[in-house]
């Protein structure tokens, strides 16, 4: 029991770092950005447009692995989260 709530308390650390490092100005930009590559990663896909679509993919790994480092967790799309589950 007591192991349990230590990793209760362990996740709400976690959550409230990662929220104080998304209100930093310098993580709005990534955000943002991240978001306007997954608008426009579907629509790529929408328009069967592979090499666009694999050119997307990795600017958003690039972009998702620089807000790992800045202590944030990436957005996940619906659609992401689609192709998770389906995997």
């Amino acid at each position: 029991m007591v192991a349990d709530l230590e990793a209760e308390i362990a996740r709400v650390k976690e959550r409230a770092a990662a929220k104080e490092a998304k209100a930093k100005p310098e993580v709005k930009p990534f955000m943002a950005a991240v978001k306007a590559v997954d608008k426009a990663l579907a629509a790529a896909k929408d328009a069967e447009a592979d090499g666009v679509c694999h050119a997307l993919e990795t600017a958003r790994a690039t972009l998702g692995e620089q807000l790992i480092a800045m202590g944030v967790r990436a957005p996940v799309t619906r659609e992401r989260k689609k192709s998770e589950k389906a995997a």
